[in-house]
């Protein structure tokens, strides 16, 4: 599987190493700058007990996660892409090093392509993730407008939920099909992509 790579740079001095079986033997390094904020500031939500805060709209930027070779996931994407009026999202492949890095920060599964994890206020002090339908309410709920009226689904038990989300997550490849590579964005979407 073959995704894309190439080096996200910031400000920051601070690097973090990413290797391992993504990138076979050798050794990159990726600039997060966010990530040096204390472990304590940095959360991982599942729409359980904080529902409340996936709520609150947010200004910052809200980096989407997504399995990059599913036609499903990038359907999503170029959703957003076309929604998205106040240009808020910013995407990256699971099978990104940069994407690798934040799961594992997040002590989320990096092998884990199944589930759409959404950083919300991506770079700001309250950073924290969302996974699966979590991340895709928040997702229709920064897009706005009608989409908003998505977050009905909030009153879905969060069980329930889960599983129809596991379930569609299990599916996807045969329904919506699976590309060999990461599809390559736009050109004038390009610079909404960190890892590429």
């Amino acid at each position: 599987m073959l995704c894309w790579e190439s080096s996200w740079e910031s400000q920051s001095t601070k690097r973090y190493g990413v290797g391992g079986a993504w990138l076979g033997s050798r050794r990159q390094e990726w600039e997060l700058p966010h990530l040096n904020a204390p472990a304590a500031s940095l959360r991982r939500i599942t729409m359980t007990a904080d529902e409340q805060a996936a709520d609150m709209p947010s200004p910052s930027q809200t980096l989407v996660l997504y399995d990059g070779v599913c036609g499903l996931c990038n359907r999503l994407v170029a959703f957003l892409l076309r929604h998205d009026r106040n240009d808020q999202f910013r995407f990256a492949p699971l099978q990104s090093p940069m994407a690798q890095t934040l799961l594992q920060r997040y002590d989320l599964d990096p092998k884990d392509f199944d589930s759409v994890v959404v950083i919300a206020d991506f770079g700001q002090p309250g950073e924290r993730a969302l996974t699966r339908s979590a991340a895709a309410l928040l997702s229709l709920d920064r897009v706005g407008g009608i989409w908003r009226l998505a977050g009905v689904g909030k009153l879905i038990p969060h069980p329930l939920r889960e599983t129809l989300y596991k379930f569609i997550a299990r599916h996807r490849y045969q329904v919506f099909g699976k590309h060999d590579v990461c599809p390559l964005p736009k050109a004038e979407d390009r610079g909404k992509f960190l890892s590429f």
